[in-house]
C-alpha cells in the first residue's frame, strides 16, 4: 500500500488512560511508598519527595543550597566516596527543587541497588553539610547567578514573579548578597524542619519494585536511631493578586524578554479542562495562535508559548517570549490581540477537533513507560487529584463544545486581567 502523503491520516479516539495504583506500602518512619512496575530493562528509579520547596524558606536561597549540598558529605560517606561509587556503578543520584517540593532520586541497574542504597538513604537522612563544600558550592552558584542576573530572560522572570506574587512565599528572590547571609546552621535547620520522612513519600518505578522497596525499607530502618529531624507544620502560601506592569531597561540589549500572566484555576476546578483547551489553542503547542502569528507570520521571535502553572496554593497562566528589541511593543500588542480574540470568539470545529486530539495524544505519551507514569503519580499525590483524574480529564476534553470553552476563556483570558513584565531594550 502506497501512502498518500498529501492527505492527513484519520483521527482516531485515544485508548483509555492507564490506571495507577495509589495504595502505598508503609515503610519505616511512616513513609508512604508507591510502586509503578514495568519496563523492559533491569533498571530501577527511586524518587523521594519532601515538602521542602522554595516557599518554605526563611532566608532566600536556603532550600536551593540545602538540596544541592545534600550529596557533599554524609555521616558515613565523603563527597568523593559518593561521587566515585555512584559513577563506578553507572548510576545517578539527582536532586530537584520546585516551589512546593524537593526531590532526591536514585537511578541504577537493579543488580547494583544493594551497593548504592546506603549512600542514597544517607543523602536524605544524614547529610553533614561540610563547611568547605558549602563554600565551594556557594562560590560556583554565585558565579552562575551573576551571569544569569545580566540576562534579559532572567530579569523578566524575577520582575514577573515580583508582580504576580508580591507578598507571597511563591515569589522568586535572587541576589548575590543572599549567599553571604546563608550559613551551615541555616541549612541544618532547614533540613531538620522539612526533610521529615513522615511528611514525605517515595515513588519506585521500573523492574522488581517490590524488592527495591524492601531494600529501601531495610536501609532506612538501620539508620532510624541517627535520624531525628523536627516536624514543622506546613503553612499555606498566601497569594493576593493585583494586576501590574513593570519595564526594566537594559541598554544595548539585542533582545527583549516579555512575560505576561493572570490567575488561573487548579486541576480540580470545574473550569480547568475548558481553560486547558483554550490555553493550548492560544500558545500551548507549535501550531498555536501565538506561534502562527508572532513567529510564522510576523517573524518577531523564534518561539513563544503559554502554560497553566498549577502550584499547591496558587495557579496562574503565563505567556513568555524573547523578541528582537525593535519588536517589543508590536509583540505585546499582538499578544493582547490574540488574548482578546480567544476570549471573545468561539474556536471553529476544525481547530477544536485538532486540539482535542493533540491533548489526548500528548496525555498518552505521558504514560509511556514506568518512569513517565511515575511522574504522573507524583502529580496526582502532590495535587490530591485522585486515581481517576487523568481518565476524567481525558473524557472532559472531548465532552466540551466551543461555546463552553469560550465562556471559560472569557473569564480567564481577557487581556485586561494580565500582568506584564518586560526586560531589555525598546523604542520609546
Amino acid at each position: 500500500m502506497i501512502l498518500d502523503r498529501k492527505k492527513a491520516p484519520e483521527r482516531a479516539a485515544v485508548s483509555s488512560i492507564p490506571a495507577i495504583n495509589l495504595e502505598p506500602l508503609k515503610l519505616d518512619e511512616g513513609l508512604n511508598c508507591f510502586t509503578i512496575e514495568g519496563g523492559t530493562e533491569e533498571i530501577i528509579k527511586i524518587d523521594m519527595i519532601f515538602k521542602a520547596g522554595t516557599r518554605f524558606e526563611k532566608k532566600p536561597l536556603e532550600s536551593s543550597i540545602c538540596i544541592n549540598t545534600l550529596k557533599e558529605g554524609t555521616s558515613h560517606f565523603s563527597s568523593e566516596e559518593i561521587a566515585e561509587t555512584v559513577d563506578f556503578y553507572g548510576a545517578q543520584i539527582a536532586t530537584g527543587l520546585s516551589k512546593d517540593r524537593a526531590e532526591v532520586t536514585l537511578l541504577c541497574q537493579n543488580k547494583h541497588l544493594d551497593k548504592l542504597i546506603d549512600i542514597f538513604t544517607d543523602v536524605f537522612m544524614a547529610p553533614t553539610f561540610p563547611e568547605n563544600e558549602i563554600d565551594q558550592y556557594k562560590k560556583r552558584s554565585r558565579s552562575k547567578l551573576a551571569v544569569n542576573l545580566d540576562k534579559v530572560e532572567f530579569k523578566s522572570r524575577l520582575l514577573f514573579s515580583e508582580l504576580m506574587f508580591p507578598n507571597s512565599a511563591y515569589r522568586e528572590r535572587y541576589d548575590l548578597s543572599y549567599y553571604d547571609a546563608i550559613n551551615r546552621q541555616d541549612l541544618v535547620g532547614f533540613f531538620e524542619a522539612h526533610f521529615n520522612l513522615a511528611e514525605a513519600y517515595c515513588a519506585i518505578s521500573g523492574k522488581n519494585t517490590a524488592h527495591a522497596a524492601k531494600i529501601l525499607q531495610e536501609s532506612i530502618a538501620n539508620k532510624r536511631s541517627g535520624y531525628s529531624p523536627s516536624t514543622e507544620e506546613s503553612t499555606k502560601a498566601e497569594w493576593n493578586y493585583t494586576k501590574g506592569e513593570k519595564w526594566i531597561k537594559k541598554e544595548g540589549a539585542v533582545q527583549t524578554a516579555i512575560r505576561m500572566g493572570a490567575p488561573a484555576v487548579d486541576r480540580l476546578h470545574k473550569d480547568y479542562p475548558a481553560l486547558y483547551i483554550a490555553n493550548v489553542a492560544l500558545g500551548g503547542y507549535f501550531g498555536s495562535r501565538l506561534m502562527q502569528n508572532i513567529r510564522e507570520e510576523k517573524g518577531y521571535t523564534y518561539g513563544i508559548g503559554s502554560a497553566i502553572n498549577a502550584l499547591e496554593n496558587a495557579s496562574y497562566l503565563s505567556i513568555s517570549t524573547q523578541v528582537g528589541a525593535q519588536f517589543t511593543q508590536l509583540t505585546i500588542d499582538e499578544i493582547k490581540k490574540e488574548l482578546h480574540a480567544i476570549s471573545t470568539q468561539k474556536l471553529n470545529d476544525e481547530e477544536l477537533e485538532l486540539i482535542q486530539h493533540y491533548i489526548a495524544g500528548n496525555l498518552l505519551k505521558r504514560f509511556d513507560g514506568p518512569f513517565s507514569t511515575s511522574d504522573r503519580l507524583k502529580s496526582i499525590v502532590n495535587n490530591n487529584l485522585g486515581t481517576d483524574w487523568y481518565t476524567n480529564f481525558s473524557k472532559a476534553i472531548f465532552n466540551l463544545d466551543a461555546e463552553q470553552i469560550l465562556k471559560v476563556a472569557g473569564k480567564y483570558l481577557n487581556p485586561e486581567l494580565f500582568t506584564l513584565a518586560v526586560a531589555g531594550e525598546w523604542e520609546e
